[in-house]
């Protein structure tokens, strides 16, 4: 009997043991989820990569030069990705700034890698950021890191760009505009300032999916205009899908349909927009 006593204080001892050791087990695990994780010099560092396809015209889809400004076969210049790597310090999770690095990549005709114009980039994704509106404004200071900008003795180019974007309540529809201000300065032939513009409307098909119809002019002021005598380089629409891969890739397949020469298969070409953020 005295060891059926002993037996059981001990197995309630050892049992109050557990259940206390377990309670203190669950309050340092809550301890643990309740404090917040170190933070990273990760989370204060920003990488995206932006690329456009300049491709081929319609009617000479397996061409290995691209559409040029009018639509029609280049004759010079091959179908390329031009990039712009993008890296940042965050100051928050909307400000920051860093080298912008911007190259084409021509996989034809033996060109490969050709570097841009290189620089320093600041941005603010949300200026402004109310009811669904929102501006995002960028802005660069570059180098004459090219051959072409070298070339024309640019001393240095400037630009911003910023970009609206409209989320229409209680609808599917977005609307969007982009725009790109530059000088080139110091130059002594082609192009001195560049006004660009690009609206866009998207009707959301699913959480992934959405049907755009994006516009684009692109306007330029050349060495030896006068005043401020800008020129239409290029104009044209631009339907395509826009599909959100993940919350970090974003791909945008589309036609050109080139308005300066009218439309025909002689003036549509293919294009996209793939933007990837690495960090």
């Amino acid at each position: 009997m005295k060891y059926l006593i002993l037996a059981l204080t001990l197995l309630a001892s050892i049992s109050s043991g557990l259940v206390l050791a377990a309670t203190e087990a669950d309050e340092n695990i809550s301890a643990v989820a309740a404090k917040p994780a170190a933070p990273s010099i990760l989370d204060q560092i920003y990488v995206n990569d932006f690329t456009i396809l300049h491709g081929p015209n319609i009617a000479n889809v397996t061409s290995s030069y691209q559409a040029d400004h009018n639509g029609k076969p280049s004759t010079t210049a091959g179908v390329n990705f031009d990039n712009e790597i993008t890296t940042a310090y965050l100051f928050n999770q909307n400000l920051g700034i860093g080298p912008d690095i911007p190259f084409l990549w021509v996989p034809v005709m033996g060109q490969g890698f050709i570097l841009g114009d290189l620089g320093i980039k600041g941005f603010e994704r949300n200026v402004i950021s109310s009811n669904g509106f929102s501006l995002y404004v960028g802005a660069y200071l570059q180098a004459p890191t090219s051959v072409a900008s070298q070339a024309r003795n640019m001393t240095f180019g400037a630009k911003i760009t910023p970009a609206l974007r409209y989320v229409v309540p209680h609808s599917r529809f977005t609307l969007s505009l982009w725009t790109e201000e530059k000088e080139y300065a110091g130059v002594t032939s082609g192009k001195t300032f560049r006004l660009y513009a690009s609206p866009a409307i998207a009707y959301q098909l699913s959480p992934k999916f959405s049907l755009n119809l994006g516009y684009e002019q692109d306007m330029q002021h050349f060495v030896g205009d006068p005043g401020m005598s800008f020129s239409t380089y290029q104009s044209d629409f631009m339907p395509g899908v826009i599909w959100n891969v993940s919350k970090q890739v974003m791909l945008n397949p589309y036609l050109q349909a080139f308005t300066t020469t009218g439309w025909s298969a002689n003036t549509l070409a293919v294009g996209a927009m793939v933007s990837a953020t690495v960090l």
